[in-house]
């Protein structure tokens, strides 16, 4: 069975997963700093249930992924299921305020959807294996050293990775936006896009919460982390 998280084993001591959506580039990114760093893509969920060396899984924000999702929809190459679940047609997707979207996905199991969409979680985690530490994407340039610690290999000092992770970092204040269909908020051209928070008013954050509930419970999955 085909793993749904992104997972790169180095030797036979460290495993890192992050999932789709969650600042795989950024991920990436990090990866490239290290000397000589080898490390195997590991795609049969077998191998992950078995690994036994220590697993650390790069998480993202829940309720800032669950807006990338939304800006990502219209990519029929990368989604493709997205529209046949939701009984619309591709082009009309458009015309999705954000609240609307997590009101389809509520009633679309989540499971059976492109991990883009999905939860962060791995099948069989906490039941067949599970993560022995969590890091949150957005802090990941400061985990480099201590990365760097685990994995036992130096950092490139003439490497650099520029993160991804822009929500926080560029993106602007521009009042609530929640309720505005996808096609008018990605028409803001040459503008920053809306910070992520601009969608969420106190309902949609429940819905949202609903909606991703696996990624909001567990170890380091508390809504608590995730005040907004």
């Amino acid at each position: 069975m085909k793993a749904k998280l992104i997972h790169a084993q180095i030797n036979d001591d460290f495993l890192l997963s992050i999932a789709p959506r969650a600042g795989y580039h950024t991920f990436l990114g990090m990866l490239s700093v290290f000397e000589n760093l080898k490390y195997t893509r590991i795609r049969d969920i077998r191998k992950v249930h078995a690994f036994k060396g220590k697993k650390i899984k790069f998480i993202r924000n829940p309720y800032e992924r669950a807006v990338s999702t939304f800006f990502m929809v219209p990519n029929k190459k990368l989604v493709g299921n997205i529209g046949k679940p939701f009984n619309m047609e591709w082009k009309d997707v458009l015309n999705l305020s954000f609240y609307r979207y997590l009101q389809k996905l509520n009633k679309c199991s989540l499971k059976h959807l492109n991990p883009h969409v999905g939860f962060q979680r791995e099948i069989g985690e906490n039941s067949n294996f599970k993560y022995d530490e969590f890091f949150k994407i957005e802090e990941i340039e400061n985990k480099i050293q201590e990365i760097a610690s685990y994995i036992k290999c130096d950092v490139d000092p003439s490497k650099s990775f520029g993160t991804r992770h822009k929500w926080c970092k560029e993106r602007v204040d521009v009042g609530f936006c929640g309720a505005l269909p996808l096609g008018k908020v990605r028409s803001r051209k040459n503008r920053p896009a809306p910070h992520y928070k601009c969608f969420y008013n106190n309902k949609v954050k429940k819905l949202a919460r609903k909606v991703f509930k696996e990624d909001f419970h567990g170890q380091f999955y508390d809504i608590k982390c995730w005040n907004i």
